[in-house]
């Protein structure tokens, strides 16, 4: 992940071996949060929320199809309210 803040705006990219993609959302202080579409198929949104501390974000994730439902992933598996998730930041 590539984070770019300015002011409360969060902007930057997800990226994975097999896409890159925008995430958009917001930071207040330590607390963050941030939206990444992936184009699919099916297409499908991963809402992201964290807090930092230091070098390091922790926080949950929660999959959602286009319509804001749950995502049940490309197998139909049933999906959990949430993930959790961490990035540590590395040097440049």
């Amino acid at each position: 992940m590539l984070f770019q803040p300015s002011g409360h705006t969060l902007s930057g990219s997800f990226r994975t071996p097999r896409v890159t993609a925008p995430l958009s959302g917001s930071v207040v202080g330590a607390k963050l949060s941030f939206a990444v579409d992936f184009p699919g198929p099916p297409a499908y949104r991963i809402l992201f929320s964290g807090l930092a501390h230091g070098n390091q974000i922790e926080g949950q994730a929660l999959p959602q199809d286009v319509n804001g439902h749950a995502f049940a992933g490309h197998g139909g598996e049933v999906p959990r309210d949430y993930y959790t998730w961490s990035a540590r930041r590395v040097a440049p």
